[in-house]
């Protein structure tokens, strides 16, 4: 079934953490369902934030696709903080 999404993310800078929106599918995640770091390199454990998904209204934001194109929303992020070098895979804490 394709009815969840693991997201995967990672932070090759070795100097310094970030911050982020990481976008998630719009389809699958409602507004206010909640990603939680299921694994971890470094010290973020099971008892993280959970990160809940918000809304990027249509015209509320700019994403550039890797084929060059721009599209401006609607779409559903959620916010990620990562140390340095740190990778995350992110898993639906409703699911």
């Amino acid at each position: 079934m394709n009815d969840q999404e693991i997201v995967v993310v990672a932070n090759t800078n070795t100097r310094q953490g970030w911050t982020g929106e990481v976008i998630v599918d719009l389809a699958l995640n409602p507004v206010g369902s909640k990603y939680r770091p299921a694994f971890t390199n470094k010290t973020t454990g099971p008892g993280a934030p959970l990160a809940p998904v918000r809304e990027k209204p249509a015209g509320g934001v700019e994403i550039r696709e890797i084929s060059g194109a721009i599209t401006r929303g609607p779409a559903r992020a959620v916010r990620v903080t990562l140390e340095r070098m740190e990778i995350q895979i992110l898993s639906s804490a409703d699911g």
